[in-house]
């Protein structure tokens, strides 16, 4: 069995700090640690690192981004950053780009869980050992990469879910707009959601399409579906906030009240959500903490030290409705 370490970082400095109120607490952990990693430097001493990021176009990842590059440079690294914009054959290459450079670690936020194994087969190959970041990408700890941070999007699908099934009294017809195909965020957020739809046979999902994370796609995508089901739609999941928006958008655009007429749930916690659920546009978010930059670079430190780690680091996240709103807004990204 693989070992896991929930974890929260305390304090909140808005804009760079993780969320609050929550504790570190170790789940389905094996006897021991991890076994550290070997720690190899470049031929000059430094350890040079890098971030591959899958892409940067929405407030999700330009927060992830961020953090990251912040935590970099207080811990006195020279950061190496890409973005793959969203092309899982360009992170590819940008991976390829990186290990030509001589770096010793790898940060990867991954477009897809089994393409993207290709940028752990380079990344091996030219020995560089790989953290992983939000998305987890297929292959073995230990061998292809080294840990991975991230957070519990089956979780997130299913407290989504149980929100939704509560508010629609367990029966009602939904749309379901997810994220991109072939990632983990998206088949996790899937996996949780529906299992809370086979616990309530009377809630049935009477169409799943996919928008690729963006407020622009599941506007259309969203407008279609409407045109043809949509005196039969009760609610709609959206993978993440950006989604979530659109699909707000769309229903308004079709002379319907968003919260009222539909129910709209999504993920992330992004603050454009946080005030549509105040306004009641939108029935809850999920959060998906995208502030990555200290637990990152404390694991990383520790490798580098030789010091033993987790296989898996997962950050605590919370449910926003109309109860929280307010006093999480502060907190948003």
């Amino acid at each position: 069995m693989r070992k896991s370490l929930l974890v929260t970082l305390m304090g909140v400095i808005l804009g760079t700090c993780l969320l609050a109120g929550c504790t570190e607490q170790a789940v389905g952990s094996t006897a021991g640690s991890a076994a550290a990693a070997d720690t190899t430097e470049s031929s000059d001493g430094n350890v040079r690192v890098a971030f591959s990021q899958c892409q940067s176009s929405d407030p999700w990842r330009i927060a992830e981004t961020n953090d990251i590059k912040r935590a970099a440079k207080e811990r006195g690294y020279d950061l190496i950053y890409t973005d793959a914009q969203g092309n899982t054959s360009k992170q590819i290459s940008d991976v390829e780009d990186i290990c030509a450079q001589g770096v010793d670690y790898l940060i990867l936020d991954a477009r897809e869980f089994e393409a993207s194994a290709a940028c752990l087969d380079v990344a091996k190959k030219a020995g560089v050992k790989v953290v992983l970041i939000d998305r987890l990408v297929k292959g073995t700890v230990g061998e292809d990469y080294i840990t991975y941070i991230g957070t519990d999007f089956v979780w997130e699908g299913r407290e989504a879910g149980k929100w939704l099934a509560e508010t629609l009294n367990g029966k009602g017809k939904i749309v379901e707009i997810s994220g991109t195909a072939g990632s983990t965020a998206a088949m996790d957020r899937n996996a949780g959601f529906m299992e809370v739809i086979a616990e309530n046979p009377d809630m049935e999902v009477i169409a799943s399409q996919t928008a690729d994370f963006s407020r622009a796609d599941a506007q259309s995508t969203m407008e279609n579906i409407l045109q043809s089901s949509g005196n039969e739609i009760d609610a709609v999941f959206a993978h993440n906030d950006e989604m979530g928006l659109g699909v707000i958008q769309a229903i308004k655009g079709a002379g319907l009240e968003a919260g009222k007429d539909i129910i709209v749930v999504s993920c992330d916690g992004q603050s454009d959500a946080v005030k549509a659920v105040i306004s009641g546009e939108l029935g809850c978010t999920v959060t998906c903490n995208p502030y990555y930059g200290d637990i990152t670079f404390d694991v990383l430190d520790k490798i580098i030290k030789g010091e033993d780690i987790e296989d898996t680091y997962i950050l605590e996240d919370v449910v926003i409705d109309a109860k929280n709103a307010e006093e999480r807004l502060p907190l948003a990204h």
